[in-house]
């Protein structure tokens, strides 16, 4: 009984040491990859950044959708366009709009680059490249939750330096985010169209 209770221990007491050395040593790799990718700082400002910040503390799906259908109204406007539920907008035209916004700062400035990347290659355009209330939600939502990614890392890389109540924050703003539903019908027909 003695010998056999023995090996039990034992065995339990070497797994989880060996369980420690192998977290430890993927904690060393991690910290030695690059994260530069994710850290703020080191990227150049997002081009929603100043949008997404606003709203960042929205209450609830149902008036984020609706904020983020007046922002698009304000930029139909801004581009000179009349703001209607039917409005499209073009790259240039939502370029002038995100800019006419004079309230934010620093300027939201979106050129062809990220007009691709965010907008084209998401499929939140239809064919013509123009961008609906509907992808332009998607574009916002895809801007928060990239937003956030990046300051969990980052608030996560230097959580020895950041009080418990700001990494907690960061936390929770996240996963308020992700519960949030996704935009109307913009990420299915991207889905769709990339499976076929």
């Amino acid at each position: 009984v003695f010998f056999v209770s023995y090996v039990v221990v034992a065995g339990l007491v070497l797994m989880q040491l060996t369980i420690a050395v192998l977290i430890d040593q993927f904690g060393r790799e991690s910290e030695a990859t690059d994260t530069s990718f994710w850290r703020p700082s080191r990227m150049r400002p997002a081009p929603l950044q100043p949008l997404v910040a606003v709203l960042s503390d929205f209450q609830g799906a149902a008036k984020l959708s609706a904020e983020i259908a007046g922002y698009f109204d304000k930029v139909c406007e801004g581009a000179g366009l009349v703001a209607s539920p039917f409005a499209r907008l073009g790259e240039e035209e939502l370029r002038q709009g995100l800019q006419s916004l004079r309230q934010f700062r620093p300027r939201m400035i979106l050129g062809p680059r990220d007009w691709k990347r965010m907008v084209v290659a998401r499929g939140l355009c239809g064919e013509d490249e123009r961008v609906d209330v509907e992808g332009f939600e998607g574009l916002v939502l895809d801007a928060m939750h990239e937003a956030q990614i990046g300051h969990i890392s980052a608030t996560l890389d230097v959580s020895d330096r950041v009080s418990d109540k700001d990494l907690a924050v960061s936390l929770l703003r996240s996963v308020k985010l992700l519960l949030a539903p996704p935009p109307a019908d913009s990420f299915s027909a991207a889905a769709a169209d990339a499976d076929s």
